[in-house]
């Protein structure tokens, strides 16, 4: 992130701190898709990711004097929504679905194959741990990098690295492949 940009962000928080009702509908306007997909992807279930993304714009504003711009805002709100997900997992034991990557309809001869291998795919994934599930789930999102998931997981891009490696390596297992 550049100067002006993060200048830009900063100065969007010190207004919206201030009360600056724009500001805040602006930090809102902006983010919201980006936790609705998060929690959508990981939660499965639309209903719990608008819960969960009330939950985390009340966060956001209730915390907001705490963001430092050491990275960008969206990061820092994705980290809330990530870590607010889990805890509804670990609280509720949710499920996470499929990964679509892993099977496009191109590969696969037929639909019953498909569901075949979507519903291995489910398996394998409950058997992962909460957080490997959702570093595998949001590295497969396509804007996803080692940095970015290093930020939302509080973690280095070689810890990123090595975790995600691990995670894939156990979904192998678990999928025998």
């Amino acid at each position: 992130m550049n100067d002006a940009e993060l200048e830009k962000q900063l100065e969007l928080v010190q207004r919206c701190l201030a009360g600056d009702e724009g500001a805040c509908r602006e930090i809102f306007d902006s983010n919201y898709g980006l936790v609705m997909s998060v929690a959508s992807r990981m939660l499965k279930n639309e209903d719990d990711a608008r819960d969960v993304a009330q939950d985390v714009f009340s966060r956001v504003f209730q915390c907001l004097s705490r963001f430092k711009g050491d990275s960008r805002l969206s990061t820092w709100i994705r980290r809330i929504t990530v870590n607010r997900c889990l805890d509804l997992i670990k609280a509720e034991k949710l499920s996470y679905e499929e990964l679509p990557q892993l099977a496009s309809s191109e590969d696969l001869e037929s639909d019953a194959e498909k569901r075949e291998l979507l519903g291995e795919v489910e398996e394998a994934l409950q058997k992962l741990k909460p957080a490997q599930k959702a570093l595998v789930l949001m590295a497969a999102h396509k804007d996803s990098d080692y940095s970015r998931l290093g930020k939302v997981f509080g973690l280095s891009s070689t810890e990123i690295r090595g975790r995600l490696y691990r995670a894939r390596c156990q979904l192998r297992r678990y999928l025998k492949w």
